[in-house]
């Protein structure tokens, strides 16, 4: 690791420590710049890595992380004022990422062959989801969410199925993979696992028991060290 990637990470944990001691608080106005700043950090770091490496240009599939990264940063920051619009702006930064995911697996070596099956995990947990809000599971999900949820979800649970199946394959692979290739490939992949995790935390404490002070941490820690590590992995050029 070079320097400006152990101080990015250094500051990074440092405000997300900060961030977690203000989640569970009720002062809004700092819970919001703390989340404001965080949602900056990994935005602008993967801009600045994705043009310091040369992978700025629309013809280059790391261009494209770069934007589901962009989008995702600013559905967080609508998110805190508006749980609608910035759940979408985030469901269509989950496609970008989504998309990328499935590009980066192809240079690889991988084809759709070695990892359709990420789509029966990803029917597996939607089934799940729209089971538990046809339920009513989900006590203080209004009647809107009941419908955007479950299509929100699908988007995250996308990455995050194909996430799953890209360690996999990765960790498993009888073939030989470029070492930073790998790294790149397993840090976004994790990342893609955490972030869909972090949003089983979040219906958990949003829509179930807004007490719950472990699932509403748990949920900041999966989301920001997901999108930490989806992040850093653009420093990792081929």
């Amino acid at each position: 690791m070079d320097w400006p990637m152990i101080v990015f990470i250094i500051c990074y944990l440092a405000l997300l420590l900060a961030y977690l001691f203000t989640k569970t608080a009720d002062n809004f106005k700092r819970k919001a710049i703390n989340k404001i700043i965080l949602a900056l950090m990994f935005a602008i770091y993967a801009l600045v890595e994705t043009i310091r490496l040369g992978n700025f240009q629309v013809n280059n599939i790391h261009f494209w992380g770069l934007i589901g990264i962009l989008v995702a940063a600013l559905g967080d920051i609508i998110l805190i004022w508006d749980f609608k619009k910035g759940g979408l702006v985030f469901a269509i930064g989950n496609v970008f990422l989504f998309l990328y995911g499935v590009l980066l697996l192809n240079l690889i070596g991988f084809t759709l062959k070695n990892y359709w099956w990420f789509l029966l995990i990803f029917v597996a947990l939607n089934y799940g989801m729209i089971a538990l809000v046809k339920a009513d599971w989900f006590e203080n999900m209004n009647k809107y969410m009941r419908k955007g949820f479950p299509i929100y979800f699908s988007s995250v649970s996308l990455h995050g199925s194909l996430g799953i199946v890209g360690i996999l394959l990765i960790l498993l692979a009888d073939f030989e993979i470029p070492e930073r290739l790998m790294i790149k490939a397993l840090l976004l992949n994790i990342g893609f696992f955490l972030f869909m995790v972090s949003d089983m935390f979040l219906a958990l404490y949003r829509f179930k028991d807004q007490k719950n002070n472990f699932a509403t941490i748990a949920n900041s820690i999966t989301y920001f060290g997901g999108l930490l590590l989806i992040s850093l992995s653009t420093s990792f050029n081929l």
